[in-house]
């Protein structure tokens, strides 16, 4: 059942299933939003070569056989 906060509360100290632990969380407008230590965690960039890969093989599928 989901939880319900007053108003004026800005955090709270909620179970997270991705940390596995107690974390705090955003709470806004008296419900929770998300983990705070997850939320600011750097994201994972994708590598350049897999990038500049897909590029050069989506160019390939548009030759013509005969050019």
């Amino acid at each position: 059942m989901p939880e319900h906060y007053p108003k004026s509360t800005v955090e709270a100290s909620i179970f997270c299933t991705k940390c596995n632990k107690m974390t705090p969380w955003k709470v806004a407008d008296g419900r929770r939003q998300y983990c705070i230590p997850c939320y600011e965690k750097p994201k994972a960039a994708p590598a350049s070569n897999q990038v500049e890969k897909r590029e050069v093989e989506q160019f390939d599928l548009f030759k013509k056989e005969g050019a």
